[in-house]
């Protein structure tokens, strides 16, 4: 609570983002009974929208790539081109959004396994 109390100062608006199990839904209430207001409940996104946006904000960066650059690579990715199709250029955006190996995490343990 601490850093939700400090999104908004000064009299001005601020959002707070509170993440949490469904094991601790009964807290949750509690505190929304303590404090006199209602939370807004949104579910997290899907590992599909997560990948998409991811996706979205990946051609934002390619756009703002400068020209000569692009030329310096051109050679290659005709060649992957050639090679794989449009998969070199998936796989390429998978690789500037993160997302070049799945790993899977344990909530439990935090152990990761790769796969």
């Amino acid at each position: 609570m601490h850093r939700s109390g400090r999104t908004g100062r000064a009299g001005k608006a601020g959002t707070a983002i509170l993440m949490h199990s469904l094991n601790q839904k009964r807290i949750l209430d509690s505190l929304q009974r303590d404090l006199k207001c209602k939370f807004q409940s949104i579910r997290p996104p899907s590992a599909t929208e997560v990948l998409m946006a991811s996706a979205e904000l990946a051609v934002i960066k390619l756009q703002k790539v400068h020209k000569d650059m692009i030329d310096a690579f051109i050679p290659t990715a005709e060649k992957l081109y050639s090679e794989q199709g449009t998969r070199a250029f998936a796989a390429a955006l998978a690789h500037v959004c993160g997302f070049g190996e799945v790993i899977k995490i344990s909530i439990l343990s935090t152990q990761t396994d790769r796969l």
